[in-house]
């Protein structure tokens, strides 16, 4: 037996307003010997986040996104795919619930998310929501501060982002 599937395309951007626990062990080199100090770190960033994807059967939302994150010592880019399940409340307003996975510099990144979308008209909605990611291994970033090198092993526990965008469908 032979299923069709309505496909609708969409592309769409969020402001991502995110929040990280981090951890450091950074070890500075210096001409008396190296310095150790470990510490923990809350970081807060708003991106601009780029997706494009599919809607299948009104029912289930498949696709990529892509953000940088920047602070003061390194950049992060992301690209996640993610796989929603909508559950529509009316006509023009939907619940999703839904689960990321993705990378960034060789690292793997997983987590869920969940929110609402609006129809403001046939072809554009508004969303809002939030994720919590968690993330596989640590970062190791090199560089130089007051002119001595260091390396920072960062270690990035777990992110919560809220969110608002809007997307196009076609």
């Amino acid at each position: 037996m032979l299923f069709a599937l309505d496909a609708q395309y969409f592309i769409g951007t969020n402001l991502k307003k995110t929040q990280a626990k981090i951890e450091h062990n950074i070890e500075v080199y210096t001409p008396f010997g190296t310095v150790n100090e470990s510490l923990e770190q809350t970081i807060k960033d708003s991106a601009l986040e780029l997706k494009i994807g599919t809607i299948l059967n009104n029912t289930y939302r498949i696709y990529l996104s892509g953000v940088e994150y920047k602070t003061n010592l390194f950049k992060v880019k992301m690209i996640n795919g993610n796989y929603e399940y909508l559950i529509p409340i009316t006509n023009d307003f939907r619940l999703f619930s839904g689960v990321h996975m993705g990378t960034f510099k060789n690292n793997m990144v997983y987590g869920v998310q969940g929110g609402f979308i609006y129809d403001i008209t046939k072809s554009i909605e508004f969303e809002a929501g939030g994720f919590y990611s968690r993330y596989k291994k640590e970062v190791k970033v090199k560089g130089e501060k007051f002119g001595f090198e260091f390396t920072d092993n960062i270690k990035i526990e777990n992110s919560k982002s809220l969110f608002a965008g809007f997307n196009y469908k076609f």
